[in-house]
């Protein structure tokens, strides 16, 4: 395959820096015209996909896909089930188990509740980080009507952040604040202040005010993407795991997939209604 010499690829990437300061300046002068907003997110797009970061290679998601819902059943799964990921996750050395899924008031069934509690229980303090929403208003004793954070059920014992975010006009999602409405950090940020406290502060400080713009990390699936239900069953299938399925890992090597490893439980299924559209 043709490649190109080091001066063809500086001399590209002088281009593009270029054209991006021009946009730059050409958006600046449309701002006062009231049309800006548009290209702006067209142009933090561009910028976005020019300089992607670097995966990380620390974390992975677990799927909350089709093919789990179709294996396990229908949503809502019982905590009980989220309690066995989490013994299993623990069992294999997982550093930080972080669930974008809502915990929020009992389900119905205590002895799940029970389960899911016991399961955070017996991981280290703060190794467990769960989904808190605004969830509406609500009126305080002093009359006021402010925002109404609902938090996971108390006896889970767990921390917490906001999974909530705001969308562009365009509808994309590009922005993610470290804090939101009475300082509830957001999920991932509330993930940074268990790993690293340092750096959550450093990032505290560098976005506090807007937040922090979500980068582009390669494409669909750069980060290890695991089927939830392969997870609980041990099942392997290439077309879900193609790390797993290339280098033939069975079962017994999740331990050593897992380990260290900071871990996203969230949903691409569509009839969850948690996909949405970034840069």
């Amino acid at each position: 395959m043709p490649t190109e010499g080091p001066q063809a690829v500086g001399s590209r990437l002088r281009g593009a820096v270029a054209g991006l300061l021009v946009a730059g300046a050409i958006t600046a002068v449309l701002g006062g015209l009231g049309v800006v907003a548009p290209l702006e997110c067209q142009l933090l797009d561009a910028r976005i996909r020019a300089f992607p970061v670097p995966v990380d290679p620390q974390i992975a998601i677990i799927d909350l896909d089709q093919q789990s819902l179709a294996r396990r059943g229908e949503w809502p799964w019982r905590r009980g089930v989220h309690a066995e990921l989490i013994r299993k996750l623990t069992a294999w050395g997982a550093r930080l188990i972080v669930f974008d899924v809502l915990f929020i008031g009992p389900s119905g069934r205590s002895e799940d509740d029970a389960a899911l509690a016991s399961a955070i229980r017996a991981v280290e303090p703060g190794r467990v980080v769960l989904a808190s929403v605004w969830g509406g208003a609500g009126v305080g004793s002093d009359g006021v009507v402010r925002p109404q954070l609902d938090t996971p059920l108390a006896e889970l014992q767990a921390a917490h952040g906001s999974a909530d975010f705001s969308l562009d006009r365009d509808g994309a999602v590009r922005y993610a604040p470290p804090l939101q409405r009475e300082d509830e950090p957001g999920l991932a940020f509330a993930a940074l202040e268990r790993l690293e406290p340092e750096n959550s502060a450093q990032a505290l400080r560098r976005w506090g005010a807007g937040g922090a713009v979500l980068p582009l990390s390669g494409g669909p699936q750069a980060y290890p993407t695991v089927s939830y239900a392969n997870v609980l069953d041990g099942v392997l299938d290439a077309r879900i795991d193609p790390d797993f399925g290339s280098t033939g890992v069975r079962e017994r090597d999740y331990a050593s997939f897992f380990r260290d490893r900071v871990v996203f439980v969230g949903a691409s299924d569509r009839t969850l209604h948690d996909v949405f559209t970034t840069a």
